[in-house]
């Protein structure tokens, strides 16, 4: 739980696909691409979840890996992120693209691109960083790597993985309440390949909620975070 090969070709074949999977939404109306900028833009779960969970960015002056790109996820939670040299993927901003995560993959929308200095990760936090928040400062970054960009099938299961976790955060908080514990479930989020479900949640005071997870677990067969 949270408290936060020719290059040519290949770049000519990723915009080409791109080109598809926008094209595609489109054509699902507005109501469909309306549905799927609010999971990554949802401002009233963002500064709940930021505040409790504290936000990914983190700042250091070096990095191996240029340019950086902040890819963002549910409710506005963002990270760092790179492509490898050879991979040849060109990827824009409002791209949904599959990046490396917590011994999985997840899917996430490029919000910023070609970061190549330490003084625009700085610009980028100053202008979204949320009232009241402070801006973490000389935390070392991992960044992980961009693999591809989304398909639409794959777009296509963020409708569900959203109402599976309404359904995971009502559940939670009902047990919460069982349990009379003192912390209210904000948020919840499935790690896209479903292998890490983390929970958001706000209290006044530490919580020992090592049975709730366990709990929890043995409902979603997954990682409880």
């Amino acid at each position: 739980m949270n408290s936060a090969g020719n290059n040519n070709t290949a770049n000519g074949g990723e915009a080409s696909s791109n080109d598809e999977v926008k094209k595609a939404l489109s054509n699902q109306g507005s109501d469909y691409v309306n549905e799927i900028d609010d999971y990554f833009e949802n401002t009233e779960h963002r500064t709940r979840a930021w505040v409790e969970a504290g936000k990914n960015l983190q700042n250091q002056q070096s990095s191996q890996h240029w340019p950086l790109y902040i890819v963002e996820f549910k409710a506005g939670r963002t990270d760092y992120f790179y492509i490898s040299e050879k991979s040849g993927l060109v990827v824009k901003v409002n791209d949904l693209v599959i990046v490396e995560a917590d011994r999985g993959k997840d899917l996430g929308k490029v919000v910023a691109s070609n970061i190549t200095s330490y003084q625009q990760i700085q610009a980028y936090q100053a202008q979204h960083t949320e009232e009241g928040m402070e801006i973490q400062k000389d935390i070392q970054i991992h960044p992980k790597r961009i693999y591809r960009l989304a398909q639409k099938a794959e777009i296509d299961m963020l409708i569900s993985k959203c109402q599976d976790e309404v359904k995971a955060k009502n559940l939670c908080q009902t047990k919460v309440r069982q349990k009379k514990l003192p912390m209210e479930i904000v948020d919840a989020e499935f790690q896209w390949d479903r292998k890490k479900l983390t929970f958001y949640f706000v209290s006044d005071r530490r919580i020992d909620f090592r049975e709730l997870v366990r709990e929890l677990f043995k409902i979603y067969k997954t990682r409880i975070w």
